[in-house]
């Protein structure tokens, strides 16, 4: 199949054919080569100072590609149709990488391509082009959001209070990463990440003053700072958006500065070659780390030379290890290396890439979430709220979610300790990170969950237990106006009974607003007995401990029936019913071996009611069901 590569957030990937969308006028609308380096790209009071150019050597492929062997094996990977894009790596008069790319109209002309790139003194590679493309779903808040409501349950961010961001409670990554307490050490000031994606919407309020100019590879023109397709700035807000200003959310390494190098459309596509050259660009434009949040099944020798060149640069390259996880077999509709067989991702398997794996909030790898030898580090990747074009903000599940997570710990290292080589900060990103899963290094989390404060200040808190909390109640079923014993149970997830507080809120099924009282939870459990008055949901939450995470209990519906009572009396009977709705009552009189309904009437009140003018007989009473209240039969009674 043809080489892909994907973004890593909350989208499904189409793996094209390459060259199948992209037509060659807008293929040959941009340069073919890496643009090279401008002292106005950056200012120069808001990067550092550019390193010198590496010795080729360092990035150079270690043997020829695409230039040796049968024209038809490079085009192996190319349409059988339409236009296919031939990928020249070459080095500069600078020693720089130089990306050239040749759109050809068929294979036939492809193959000719090819054939002149081999005519070329000093070429490296030779190789077809892969496509990228996106299909973004987003995930607004709104009122109730569950992802919202286990956020606002999260542990407290260390021992700092947080920040007066509006929309800080939604961040349950900043809890788990202790974001308040980090930033008593740092911010990052002084560190430049680039953002290698979709752009970055420069004129968001969050991100006021943190987006650098940067460049724009789709089009050729422009400075990065805009994002048609919104996950570029859904990425550059978990690293840099704007911390206590009130305002919207708290990026990790918010005094950091973001620069933006926009390599795929507003449809989410883009290509390699690209990728590539917004690896070299950012490289040579001041970026101390690199976040990529894409990556792809197959190796490309063009992607790993733009990286080695940045690595040879020293600077620390961070990627997504990918979204393909699950079995294939369990995948309603699968598409093998796209969502799902868990192939290798690369750029972030290449040699010296940091790749890393997403967890949710319970430190669990996320079903999504690609494993193997080449997971460095975890971070959260599911329900991360950042922002998004157009001064919006959304949730996002992936590993794109979960990278620059880990490229903000990056920036806050590099930033506490400047004199830190890139391996040497890297180093420190994996050294002190939280081993989760098995003991020591593994496939599912690399070293473990990435604890920027252990790793700027040398210790961090021990992390809370994820917990699990239960509810159970003495009955499901009750007359109104009786009590049932709602028992609260909290064990973390290796049994251990738990200390602390829980909220057992409960509502009427006809009310929409829930009412909480505290429980004290000791050993694990709490009891608190409940009045029913009506149908009603109750569940429970713990509120967390420094020790113990939050978490909340199902939600569970006790049903009530109304309380009504008969007497008989000489040719009437009187009859009460205690939950009055307006309900239909019948007055049923069993006759001939079935009940029939003599009369019927309505619960208006509470006051008893006497129907007269009955016959001789057995008879009930039934209160049909309101909103609130299940139907209930009376006893039988006799009529003299």
């Amino acid at each position: 199949m043809p080489v892909t590569t994907q973004a890593l957030g909350t989208i499904t990937v189409l793996a094209l054919a390459v060259g199948l969308t992209t037509s060659p006028v807008a293929a040959d609308a941009r340069p073919a080569a890496v643009p090279a380096p401008a002292a106005s790209a950056v200012p120069v009071d808001a990067a550092p100072a550019e390193s010198p150019v590496p010795d080729p050597e360092d990035w150079k492929p270690s043997e020829p590609v695409g230039l040796t062997g049968p024209v038809s094996e490079v085009l192996d990977d190319a349409p059988e149709r339409g236009p296919v894009r031939v990928v020249t790596l070459t080095a500069d008069s600078t020693g720089r990488p130089e990306i050239s790319v040749t759109v050809a109209e068929d294979r036939g002309e492809a193959a000719d391509a090819v054939e002149d790139a081999r005519a070329v003194p000093d070429t490296l590679a030779v190789v077809v082009d892969a496509k990228v493309s996106l299909s973004d779903t987003p995930r607004p808040v709104t009122a109730g959001d569950p992802a919202a409501a286990a956020s606002d349950a999260g542990p407290v961010s260390g021992t700092a209070a947080l920040s007066n961001d509006a929309y800080r409670r939604l961040q349950w990554p900043l809890n788990r990463l202790y974001g308040e307490s980090v930033w008593a050490s740092g911010t990052g000031t002084g560190q430049v990440v680039a953002v290698v994606d979709s752009g970055v919407d420069g004129s968001h309020p969050d991100l006021a003053g943190a987006v650098l100019p940067g460049t724009d590879l789709v089009v050729g023109t422009g400075d990065g700072r805009s994002d048609p397709e919104g996950h570029g700035t859904h990425v550059a807000g978990v690293i840099a958006a704007q911390a206590g200003d009130g305002l919207g959310i708290a990026g990790l390494a918010h005094g950091a500065k973001i620069l933006p190098v926009r390599v795929l459309d507003a449809n989410g596509e883009g290509w390699d070659s690209d990728i590539a050259a917004g690896i070299v660009y950012a490289a040579d434009h001041g970026a101390t780390v690199i976040n990529l949040s894409l990556g792809g099944p197959e190796h490309s020798p063009v992607l790993q030379s733009a990286v080695d060149y940045a690595l040879a640069k020293d600077v620390v390259v961070v990627a997504a290890a990918g979204n393909a996880g699950q079995s294939c077999a369990k995948m309603r509709y699968p598409k093998p290396d796209v969502n799902c067989g868990n192939p290798a991702s690369y750029p972030a398997a290449l040699p010296g890439v940091i790749g890393v794996a997403a967890t949710d909030s319970t430190d669990v790898r996320a079903a999504f979430s690609q494993y193997g030898s080449y997971v460095d580090v975890a971070a959260p990747g599911v329900s991360v709220y950042s922002t998004y074009p157009s001064g919006r903000y959304v949730y996002m599940d992936g590993t794109s979610m979960a990278s620059p997570y880990a490229a903000a710990a990056v920036a806050l290292i590099r930033a506490k300790f400047p004199a830190m080589s890139g391996p040497e900060a890297t180093a420190r990103l994996t050294g002190t990170a939280y081993d989760l899963g098995a003991a020591g290094r593994d496939s599912l989390y690399g070293a473990g969950l990435v604890q920027p404060l252990a790793a700027v200040s040398g210790s961090a808190p021990p992390p809370a237990a994820s917990t699990v909390t239960g509810l159970g109640v003495s009955f499901t079923a009750v007359t109104a106006g009786q009590s049932v014993l709602a028992t609260t149970t909290v064990r973390t997830s290796y049994g251990t009974k738990v200390t602390g507080t829980a909220r057992l809120c409960s509502r009427r099924i006809t009310v929409r607003a829930y009412t909480c009282a505290n429980v004290a939870v000791r050993d694990g459990v709490a009891a608190k007995a409940l009045r029913v008055d009506a149908g009603t949901y109750v569940y429970a939450q713990f509120t967390g401990t420094a020790a113990a995470k939050a978490g909340t209990s199902r939600t569970v519906r006790i049903y009530a029936r109304p309380r009504v009572t008969v007497a008989g009396g000489s040719g009437k009977l009187t009859f009460r019913v205690y939950q009055p709705r307006g309900q239909r009552v019948s007055v049923q009189r069993y006759h001939r071996g079935a009940w029939r309904t003599v009369k019927t009437s309505a619960a208006s009140s509470t006051a008893s009611r006497t129907v007269s003018g009955l016959s001789r007989g057995t008879y009930r009473v039934v209160v049909a069901a309101s909103a609130d209240l299940l139907t209930v039969t009376s006893g039988k009674t006799a009529v003299r």
